[in-house]
């Protein structure tokens, strides 16, 4: 009996150990991919909190008091970007901002805005919290975020939204290329800027992705560069409509010289002026030599 009891021992003792060793690992496995999707998830639940209803009524209180009480009631984080508000000739510190807002029955997201308009200043979703600055500069923070990109054979505009859910960036799929969105991508890069790799997700799929305000736009390549010549239509005008409008301007200003391109609508120069010759130079009196003693 003894002999037959020593194998069972060691087979028991050997089932548990593979046991245990293979749901450990498919325990990290899970654990590890809990960790992955909740840091991903992170502007997801502050734009979703942001939609939340709550009463809010700030009267006389000062910006920064009125972004600590939203953190107390959401748990985000805010913050404020004062090179943003310095360069607008905002005063940090020596005057604080007054706010007035009483918010009932909107969303969070709504009274904030309700909040920063007066001031000409919005806000943007960055990582795990909300930024107040300006346009332009929220903007320009929010594109240049850095990510990472690990998709496989995935849709592209699977893709693309859900990398919009995860850095908080508005998004807007063309309906009319929906079909072509759906084709499988696959693209892996690391330390990229949001646009970019939005605009590399794009390219994947023969597409393009434009920035149009505080959007990124995806379209085909005719639309997208429709959209760029009417987001910069001084950047975009052909070489004759250009020069057309220097003429004027020289026109306006009496015939002025303005830079143009290429010379285009500048008064010609006149020639230079001949410089008159220099004057003869006195010859100084011939010595004579003394006369003798």
């Amino acid at each position: 009996m003894r002999r037959s009891m020593v194998p069972l021992r060691f087979l028991a003792l050997a089932f548990v150990l593979g046991w245990s060793l293979s749901h450990s690992s498919v325990f990290g496995q899970t654990e590890a991919g809990k960790e992955a999707s909740k840091s991903t998830a992170t502007a997801e639940k502050v734009r979703k909190t942001l939609d939340q209803v709550l009463l809010l009524d700030y009267e006389g209180q000062s910006l920064e008091e009125a972004l600590r009480h939203l953190k107390e009631k959401t748990q985000i984080h805010f913050m404020v970007d004062h090179f943003a508000l310095q360069n607008m000739g905002i005063p940090i510190g020596e005057v604080p901002m007054q706010v007035s807002l009483k918010g009932n029955g909107i969303k969070v997201r709504q009274s904030l805005q309700r909040m920063l308009n007066p001031y000409g200043l919005t806000y943007v979703i960055l990582d795990d919290g909300v930024l107040v600055t300006t346009e332009d500069f929220g903007i320009q923070r929010q594109m240049r975020q850095r990510t990472v990109v690990d998709v496989k054979d995935a849709p592209l505009h699977k893709a693309l939204r859900d990398l919009a859910k995860q850095t908080g960036v508005n998004l807007v799929i063309d309906p009319r290329v929906m079909k072509q969105a759906q084709a499988n991508v696959t693209l892996e890069v690391e330390d990229a800027t949001i646009e970019t790799a939005m605009r590399l997700l794009a390219e994947l799929g023969d597409l393009k992705a434009v920035r149009m305000g505080n959007v990124l736009f995806v379209t085909n390549d005719a639309r997208a560069e429709k959209i760029r010549r009417e987001e910069n239509p001084q950047q975009n005008l052909p070489g004759v409509a250009v020069q057309e409008l220097m003429r004027n301007a020289a026109g306006g200003m009496g015939g002025a010289a303005i830079g143009g391109f290429g010379g285009a609508g500048v008064a010609p120069a006149a020639p230079p002026a001949i410089a008159p010759a220099p004057p003869e130079k006195e010859l100084p009196p011939p010595m004579v030599d003394p006369a003798p003693r």
